[in-house]
């Protein structure tokens, strides 16, 4: 997928500074601090940590507080340009319209995750405490990778498809990724973070319960996470010539 540095960095600086990027890495790290509560409170046996973790991350974190920081972002990538009628000089560059989709959601992803990892790390910290391994951790950030591409890319189409995508973001998170998604197992199969939960699940040790993941291994998640990422792109990429200017 081609992507330019110039235009991933503008949106990238975008992205991440100001107070907006503040109060959005404040949403991953309020899992965390559930999972501080746990820690402190010493109750550690039943449920185990590994299961406390896989509630938490796989329940709260994923599918809630970052699908929440990439519907900001990713719709921002796009949208902010938009509004602001930064857009119609995107527009007039010779660059490809795939190009420029592409490197927005790139910028889109790394935010999102940079501003999830804190979260992510103290959830993970507090709730395996002295159980954390290596391989949790990696299986961890792979799956928030992962979720976060899958998400900007699906957030920025939606910039590009609708008027109002953040509410319309936030809709889908808190009825469907959030709500149905997480409990229903036939819908899992059509939940971005259903995937992400499988390759997170993947470090734990094994018997731990997974409620909420599909029946679908590593390999086959994260496959299917990046075709999706692609199809999405060159989906924005088709509408971009056809969205309403300013």
């Amino acid at each position: 997928m081609p992507i330019n540095a110039t235009v991933v960095s503008i949106v990238l600086r975008r992205l991440i500074t100001g107070r907006r990027a503040l109060a959005l890495a404040i949403l991953p790290l309020l899992v965390g601090g559930i999972a501080l509560a746990y820690f402190a409170s010493g109750e550690r046996d039943d449920p185990t940590p590994a299961e406390i973790y896989a509630s938490l991350a796989e329940q709260f974190l994923l599918p809630s507080a970052v699908a929440f920081v990439a519907v900001v972002l990713g719709a921002s990538a796009i949208g902010d340009e938009r509004d602001d009628g930064t857009i119609l000089y995107l527009a007039a560059t010779p660059l490809r319209r795939v190009t420029l989709v592409a490197s927005s959601a790139f910028a889109a992803w790394i935010a999102t995750t940079l501003l999830s990892l804190p979260g992510l790390a103290a959830t993970l910290g507090f709730a395996l405490g002295s159980e954390a391994t290596v391989r949790a951790a990696l299986w961890s950030l792979l799956g928030l990778a992962a979720t976060t591409l899958c998400y900007a890319a699906l957030f920025g189409w939606l910039a590009l498809a609708i008027r109002r995508p953040v509410l319309v973001g936030f809709l889908y998170v808190v009825l469907w990724e959030g709500s149905v998604a997480a409990f229903a197992p036939s819908a899992r199969w059509l939940s971005v973070s259903a995937y992400g939960r499988a390759l997170l699940h993947k470090g734990l040790p094994a018997g731990t319960d997974a409620p909420t993941v599909p029946a679908a291994g590593a390999v086959t998640a994260l496959l299917v996470l990046i075709a999706a990422t692609v199809v999405l792109v060159v989906l924005a990429a088709r509408r971009f010539p056809r969205v309403e200017l300013p």
